[in-house]
Protein backbone atom coordinates (compact mmCIF):
# COMPACT_ATOMS: atom_id res chain seq x y z
CA UNK A 1 0.00 0.00 0.00
CA UNK A 2 3.14 2.20 0.47
CA UNK A 3 4.01 2.05 -2.96
CA UNK A 4 0.30 2.66 -4.16
CA UNK A 5 0.56 0.88 -7.32
CA UNK A 6 -2.14 0.58 -9.58
CA UNK A 7 -3.51 -2.08 -11.49
CA UNK A 8 -2.95 -2.08 -15.24
CA UNK A 9 -3.46 -4.62 -18.04
CA UNK A 10 -0.78 -6.55 -19.58
CA UNK A 11 1.97 -4.63 -22.16
CA UNK A 12 1.04 -4.97 -25.69
CA UNK A 13 2.11 -7.83 -26.97
CA UNK A 14 2.79 -9.24 -30.86
CA UNK A 15 2.94 -13.12 -29.34
CA UNK A 16 0.00 -15.44 -29.97
CA UNK A 17 1.12 -17.53 -26.52
CA UNK A 18 2.39 -15.79 -23.15
CA UNK A 19 2.53 -12.46 -21.70
CA UNK A 20 5.31 -10.19 -21.41
CA UNK A 21 5.82 -8.87 -17.86
CA UNK A 22 7.49 -5.53 -15.75
CA UNK A 23 10.22 -5.92 -14.00
CA UNK A 24 10.46 -4.96 -10.43
CA UNK A 25 11.88 -1.95 -10.92
CA UNK A 26 9.52 -0.50 -13.53
CA UNK A 27 6.30 -1.41 -10.82
CA UNK A 28 8.16 0.33 -8.57
CA UNK A 29 9.05 3.57 -10.38
CA UNK A 30 5.89 3.39 -12.54
CA UNK A 31 3.46 2.39 -9.88
CA UNK A 32 1.55 -0.06 -12.60
CA UNK A 33 0.72 -3.82 -12.52
CA UNK A 34 -1.47 -6.76 -13.17
CA UNK A 35 -1.53 -9.76 -11.42
CA UNK A 36 1.37 -11.93 -13.16
CA UNK A 37 3.66 -9.14 -12.34
CA UNK A 38 2.77 -8.35 -9.01
CA UNK A 39 2.88 -12.02 -8.22
CA UNK A 40 6.14 -12.26 -9.82
CA UNK A 41 7.54 -9.23 -7.27
CA UNK A 42 5.81 -10.91 -4.48
CA UNK A 43 7.52 -14.51 -4.82
CA UNK A 44 11.06 -12.74 -5.41
CA UNK A 45 10.52 -10.77 -2.16
CA UNK A 46 9.89 -14.02 -0.48
CA UNK A 47 12.60 -15.58 -2.06
CA UNK A 48 15.24 -12.57 -0.89
CA UNK A 49 13.54 -13.29 2.59
CA UNK A 50 14.57 -16.74 2.74
CA UNK A 51 10.98 -18.05 2.01
CA UNK A 52 9.95 -20.50 -0.19
CA UNK A 53 7.40 -18.96 -2.90
CA UNK A 54 4.65 -20.58 -5.26
CA UNK A 55 3.29 -18.97 -8.46
CA UNK A 56 -0.21 -20.33 -9.40
CA UNK A 57 -1.88 -19.62 -12.95
CA UNK A 58 -5.60 -20.10 -13.81
CA UNK A 59 -6.88 -18.58 -17.48
CA UNK A 60 -6.24 -15.29 -17.39
CA UNK A 61 -5.46 -15.06 -14.16
CA UNK A 62 -2.30 -15.73 -11.40
CA UNK A 63 -1.38 -15.08 -7.77
CA UNK A 64 1.58 -16.10 -5.54
CA UNK A 65 2.06 -18.34 -2.45
CA UNK A 66 4.28 -19.34 -0.02
CA UNK A 67 5.47 -22.79 1.99
CA UNK A 68 4.95 -22.13 5.72
CA UNK A 69 7.51 -25.80 6.51
CA UNK A 70 10.45 -26.34 4.59
CA UNK A 71 8.96 -28.28 2.06
CA UNK A 72 9.03 -28.76 -1.87
CA UNK A 73 6.95 -30.17 -4.67
CA UNK A 74 8.25 -33.17 -6.32
CA UNK A 75 8.41 -31.79 -9.26
CA UNK A 76 8.90 -27.57 -10.17
CA UNK A 77 5.48 -27.40 -12.00
CA UNK A 78 2.91 -29.46 -11.72
CA UNK A 79 -1.31 -29.33 -12.82
CA UNK A 80 -2.37 -30.86 -9.44
CA UNK A 81 -4.51 -28.49 -7.71
CA UNK A 82 -5.72 -31.47 -5.91
CA UNK A 83 -2.50 -31.70 -4.11
CA UNK A 84 -2.01 -27.91 -3.64
CA UNK A 85 -5.72 -27.86 -2.13
CA UNK A 86 -4.48 -30.44 0.21
CA UNK A 87 -1.57 -28.80 1.50
CA UNK A 88 -3.77 -25.63 2.30
CA UNK A 89 -6.20 -27.68 4.58
CA UNK A 90 -2.79 -28.61 6.53
CA UNK A 91 -1.18 -25.28 6.78
CA UNK A 92 1.81 -26.40 4.96
CA UNK A 93 1.77 -23.13 2.45
CA UNK A 94 -0.73 -20.42 1.88
CA UNK A 95 -2.20 -18.76 -1.07
CA UNK A 96 -2.96 -15.25 -1.69
CA UNK A 97 -4.32 -12.98 -4.11
CA UNK A 98 -1.19 -10.28 -5.33
CA UNK A 99 -3.52 -7.90 -6.81
CA UNK A 100 -4.99 -6.92 -3.40
CA UNK A 101 -2.65 -4.14 -3.18
CA UNK A 102 -4.20 -2.40 -5.96
CA UNK A 103 -7.44 -1.62 -4.55
CA UNK A 104 -7.67 1.36 -1.59
CA UNK A 105 -9.06 -1.16 1.29
CA UNK A 106 -7.15 -4.04 0.78
CA UNK A 107 -7.39 -5.49 4.50
CA UNK A 108 -5.10 -7.95 6.34
CA UNK A 109 -2.99 -10.90 5.47
CA UNK A 110 -5.73 -13.35 6.77
CA UNK A 111 -8.29 -11.52 4.96
CA UNK A 112 -6.47 -11.53 2.04
CA UNK A 113 -6.02 -15.75 2.34
CA UNK A 114 -9.16 -16.08 3.25
CA UNK A 115 -10.49 -14.41 -0.10
CA UNK A 116 -7.95 -16.66 -2.32
CA UNK A 117 -9.12 -19.79 -1.03
CA UNK A 118 -11.93 -19.95 -3.71
CA UNK A 119 -9.42 -20.29 -6.41
CA UNK A 120 -8.81 -23.41 -5.45
CA UNK A 121 -12.40 -24.72 -6.41
CA UNK A 122 -11.96 -22.79 -9.91
CA UNK A 123 -14.65 -21.98 -12.68
CA UNK A 124 -11.38 -21.52 -15.02
CA UNK A 125 -9.46 -23.86 -15.95
CA UNK A 126 -6.09 -24.37 -14.16
CA UNK A 127 -3.01 -24.34 -15.56
CA UNK A 128 -0.05 -24.67 -13.06
CA UNK A 129 1.91 -24.16 -9.57
CA UNK A 130 5.23 -23.43 -10.10
CA UNK A 131 7.58 -24.21 -7.34
CA UNK A 132 10.54 -21.54 -7.08
CA UNK A 133 12.10 -23.47 -4.44
CA UNK A 134 11.89 -26.60 -6.88
CA UNK A 135 12.73 -25.20 -9.41
CA UNK A 136 16.18 -23.93 -8.21
CA UNK A 137 16.53 -27.57 -6.82
CA UNK A 138 16.98 -28.27 -10.46
CA UNK A 139 19.20 -25.83 -11.28
CA UNK A 140 16.58 -23.99 -12.98
CA UNK A 141 17.86 -20.51 -12.60
CA UNK A 142 16.15 -16.70 -13.20
CA UNK A 143 17.06 -14.27 -16.33
CA UNK A 144 19.50 -11.85 -15.99
CA UNK A 145 17.52 -8.26 -15.49
CA UNK A 146 18.83 -5.19 -17.88
CA UNK A 147 21.63 -3.61 -15.85
CA UNK A 148 22.24 -6.62 -13.28
CA UNK A 149 26.28 -7.48 -13.81
CA UNK A 150 27.09 -10.77 -14.32
CA UNK A 151 28.64 -12.99 -11.51
CA UNK A 152 28.64 -16.60 -10.70
CA UNK A 153 28.59 -17.38 -6.81
CA UNK A 154 30.09 -20.10 -5.95
CA UNK A 155 29.05 -20.15 -2.77
CA UNK A 156 25.30 -20.55 -3.93
CA UNK A 157 25.68 -23.70 -5.62
CA UNK A 158 28.01 -25.66 -3.70
CA UNK A 159 26.90 -24.24 0.36
CA UNK A 160 30.91 -24.05 0.27
CA UNK A 161 31.17 -27.87 0.24
CA UNK A 162 33.89 -29.24 -2.10
CA UNK A 163 32.22 -32.27 -3.69
CA UNK A 164 34.53 -35.28 -4.22
CA UNK A 165 33.67 -38.45 -6.69
CA UNK A 166 34.35 -40.74 -3.83
CA UNK A 167 33.92 -39.93 -0.71
CA UNK A 168 31.40 -37.02 -0.90
CA UNK A 169 31.05 -34.50 1.98
CA UNK A 170 33.47 -36.62 4.01
CA UNK A 171 36.49 -35.58 5.73
CA UNK A 172 39.80 -37.13 6.29
CA UNK A 173 42.74 -36.32 8.86
CA UNK A 174 45.93 -36.03 7.14
CA UNK A 175 47.82 -39.78 8.42
CA UNK A 176 50.71 -38.78 10.38
CA UNK A 177 53.42 -41.34 11.28
CA UNK A 178 52.97 -42.89 14.37
CA UNK A 179 55.50 -42.64 17.25
CA UNK A 180 54.39 -44.84 19.58
CA UNK A 181 55.38 -48.44 20.31
CA UNK A 182 54.48 -51.19 19.12
CA UNK A 183 51.80 -53.16 21.24
CA UNK A 184 51.78 -56.89 21.64
CA UNK A 185 49.51 -58.84 20.30
CA UNK A 186 47.88 -60.86 22.85
CA UNK A 187 47.21 -64.63 22.01
CA UNK A 188 43.28 -65.69 20.81
CA UNK A 189 41.82 -66.86 22.88
CA UNK A 190 39.06 -70.22 22.43
CA UNK A 191 36.04 -67.76 22.01
CA UNK A 192 37.85 -66.02 19.74
CA UNK A 193 38.63 -69.01 17.43
CA UNK A 194 35.10 -70.18 17.83
CA UNK A 195 33.90 -66.37 16.73
CA UNK A 196 36.25 -66.24 13.92
CA UNK A 197 34.74 -69.75 12.76
CA UNK A 198 31.09 -68.38 12.53
CA UNK A 199 31.86 -65.45 10.51
CA UNK A 200 31.37 -66.39 6.93
CA UNK A 201 34.13 -64.63 5.34
CA UNK A 202 33.67 -66.34 1.71
CA UNK A 203 31.32 -65.48 -1.15
CA UNK A 204 28.20 -66.97 -0.07
CA UNK A 205 28.03 -63.90 2.59
CA UNK A 206 25.58 -61.82 0.58
CA UNK A 207 27.03 -58.50 2.21
CA UNK A 208 30.57 -59.35 1.00
CA UNK A 209 29.66 -60.29 -2.24
CA UNK A 210 26.54 -58.76 -3.24
CA UNK A 211 24.73 -59.52 -6.73
CA UNK A 212 22.25 -57.48 -8.16
CA UNK A 213 19.00 -59.44 -8.36
CA UNK A 214 15.32 -59.06 -9.76
CA UNK A 215 14.65 -57.95 -5.90
CA UNK A 216 16.95 -54.92 -5.42
CA UNK A 217 16.74 -51.53 -6.65
CA UNK A 218 19.71 -49.29 -6.70
CA UNK A 219 19.47 -46.28 -5.47
CA UNK A 220 21.08 -42.65 -6.74
CA UNK A 221 22.68 -40.56 -3.79
CA UNK A 222 25.21 -38.21 -3.49
CA UNK A 223 25.97 -39.10 0.87
CA UNK A 224 25.07 -42.96 1.37
CA UNK A 225 25.98 -42.22 4.81
CA UNK A 226 23.19 -39.47 4.92
CA UNK A 227 20.86 -42.24 3.77
CA UNK A 228 21.91 -44.59 6.29
CA UNK A 229 21.08 -41.77 9.10
CA UNK A 230 17.69 -41.38 7.81
CA UNK A 231 16.52 -44.69 7.88
CA UNK A 232 18.28 -45.27 11.13
CA UNK A 233 15.93 -42.39 12.61
CA UNK A 234 13.17 -44.07 11.00
CA UNK A 235 12.72 -41.32 9.01
CA UNK A 236 10.03 -41.51 5.96
CA UNK A 237 11.88 -41.69 2.14
CA UNK A 238 9.61 -41.98 -0.91
CA UNK A 239 11.24 -43.99 -3.69
CA UNK A 240 11.11 -42.13 -7.22
CA UNK A 241 12.57 -42.94 -10.55
CA UNK A 242 15.28 -41.76 -12.32
CA UNK A 243 15.61 -38.15 -11.75
CA UNK A 244 15.04 -36.02 -15.39
CA UNK A 245 17.37 -33.42 -14.29
CA UNK A 246 20.26 -33.31 -17.11
CA UNK A 247 19.61 -36.29 -19.06
CA UNK A 248 18.29 -36.71 -22.60
CA UNK A 249 15.07 -34.83 -22.20
CA UNK A 250 16.97 -32.22 -20.24
CA UNK A 251 17.78 -29.23 -23.35
CA UNK A 252 20.92 -28.45 -20.91
CA UNK A 253 24.28 -30.00 -20.96
CA UNK A 254 25.73 -31.87 -17.92
CA UNK A 255 28.82 -30.88 -19.35
CA UNK A 256 29.35 -27.56 -19.64
CA UNK A 257 26.81 -26.83 -16.52
CA UNK A 258 29.55 -28.16 -14.51
CA UNK A 259 32.34 -26.34 -16.33
CA UNK A 260 30.45 -22.98 -16.13
CA UNK A 261 29.02 -23.34 -12.61
CA UNK A 262 31.95 -24.93 -11.28
CA UNK A 263 29.79 -28.01 -9.33
CA UNK A 264 27.68 -31.08 -9.90
CA UNK A 265 24.54 -30.60 -10.41
CA UNK A 266 23.32 -34.32 -10.10
CA UNK A 267 25.01 -34.57 -6.99
CA UNK A 268 23.63 -31.47 -5.35
CA UNK A 269 19.97 -32.37 -6.87
CA UNK A 270 19.96 -35.70 -4.99
CA UNK A 271 21.41 -33.85 -2.23
CA UNK A 272 18.64 -31.53 -1.78
CA UNK A 273 16.02 -34.19 -2.65
CA UNK A 274 17.31 -36.28 0.42
CA UNK A 275 16.71 -33.39 2.61
CA UNK A 276 13.04 -32.76 1.39
CA UNK A 277 12.52 -36.95 1.80
CA UNK A 278 13.06 -38.16 -1.51
CA UNK A 279 15.15 -41.19 -2.91
CA UNK A 280 15.75 -41.73 -6.22
CA UNK A 281 17.05 -44.66 -8.33
CA UNK A 282 18.29 -45.44 -11.43
CA UNK A 283 15.14 -46.72 -13.08
CA UNK A 284 12.75 -45.23 -15.08
CA UNK A 285 9.07 -45.15 -13.47
CA UNK A 286 7.95 -48.28 -15.44
CA UNK A 287 10.89 -50.60 -13.80
CA UNK A 288 10.67 -48.76 -10.72
CA UNK A 289 6.78 -49.72 -10.90
CA UNK A 290 7.76 -53.06 -12.07
CA UNK A 291 10.62 -53.83 -9.58
CA UNK A 292 8.53 -52.35 -6.77
CA UNK A 293 5.09 -54.97 -7.69
CA UNK A 294 8.00 -57.92 -7.56
CA UNK A 295 9.11 -57.16 -4.11
CA UNK A 296 5.34 -56.61 -2.74
CA UNK A 297 3.93 -59.97 -4.30
CA UNK A 298 6.19 -62.42 -1.73
CA UNK A 299 4.11 -60.22 1.11
CA UNK A 300 0.68 -60.15 -0.70
CA UNK A 301 0.94 -64.34 -0.86
CA UNK A 302 2.08 -64.75 3.08
CA UNK A 303 -0.67 -62.53 4.27
CA UNK A 304 -3.12 -64.31 1.98
CA UNK A 305 -1.83 -67.99 3.23
CA UNK A 306 -2.12 -66.30 7.06
CA UNK A 307 -5.32 -65.47 6.95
Amino acid sequence: MEQRVCYIVAPASFETTGQKVRFPGDIVTDKFGNCLDLSLLFSACCEQCGLHPLILTHDGHAYAGCWLEQKTLPDAATDDLQAVRKLVELEELTVWESTTVTISDPGNLPQTEARTLEYLHPRQRFHMVLDIRRARISRIRSLLVPGQPLTNDQSALTDGVKISANFGEREFAESSPSTAEPTAVAPATRIDLWRNKLLDLSLRNRLLNFRETRGTVAVLSANPEHVEDELADNAELKLLPKPRLMDTRDPRNAAAYSQQQKADALLKHLREELQNGRLHTNQDEAELTREANHCRRPETVAADQFF
